[in-house]
């Protein structure tokens, strides 16, 4: 059976945004973040997701945005949250300069994360930092270091949300075997590995558009027939 990740990107210049998507909880969590960035930011987000959600959910199709609840479990995943009752499947939320990258499957038997980052220049030492010696390995063989750089910091970043620690875990644990294939703006499958030796399974995806990253990787039971599908928000 096919199982669908549905995403969508948007900007702030282009959204229509005001706490009225918000649920009761949601505007008590915004009225706690002090800083105006971080508050817009997080707007963003979540007008993003209930977007796509009231896309892809058909419970959703007459309900206004504030219906849906999206509220962070205790490690800080998000949950999907109606007239109180959590919705199985798995989303994902990321904010950059300005930007949001949502994702959302239905599968259940997993957690996926989703980083959304931009081509940037970083040190010598940040990439002896974060990376293994092999990925170093890789980025000094590139021929645009900055953009190899900054999509294997993406991928990791998504990698760890989708093990749920985020930067808790040192970033060398999750390792980036190869180099994405960039052209053609689909998602591209890259090969990856860590700490865990269980019967989880590990994949991740990376695209590009001009110098946004977009990445995504999923850790757990192995799905069959993996769909993407993008929405595009009112």
């Amino acid at each position: 059976m096919p199982v669908w990740f549905e995403w969508m990107f948007v900007e702030a210049g282009l959204a229509s945004l005001d706490s009225n998507c918000l649920s009761d909880v949601e505007r008590a969590h915004l009225a706690q973040l002090r800083f105006e960035r971080r508050r817009a930011e997080w707007l963003l987000g979540r007008w993003a997701a209930k977007q796509l959600l009231r896309r892809v959910l058909p419970q959703m199709a007459n309900l206004p945005l504030s219906a849906l609840s999206i509220e962070n479990s205790p490690v800080g995943v998000p949950q999907v949250r109606l007239a109180g009752e959590r919705l199985p499947g798995c989303l994902s939320i990321s904010h950059r300069d300005g930007g949001a990258l949502v994702a959302w499957t239905q599968a259940s038997s997993g957690h996926l994360g989703v980083d959304l980052e931009r081509v940037e220049a970083h040190s010598a030492a940040f990439a002896a930092d974060y990376f293994t010696p092999a990925e170093q390995h890789l980025v000094a063989e590139a021929e645009q270091k900055d953009v190899a750089l900054s999509c294997l910091w993406s991928v990791k970043e998504a990698m760890l949300k989708a093990l749920q620690t985020g930067l808790r875990l040192d970033t060398r644990a999750v390792e980036v075997l190869a180099l994405p294939t960039l052209e053609g703006g689909d998602w591209t499958r890259l090969p990856v590995r860590g700490p865990l030796q269980d019967e989880q399974v590990w994949l991740a995806w990376m695209r590009c558009e001009g110098q946004k990253i977009f990445s995504a990787a999923w850790c757990g039971a192995a799905l069959q027939e993996i769909h993407w599908r993008r929405w595009i928000a009112d």
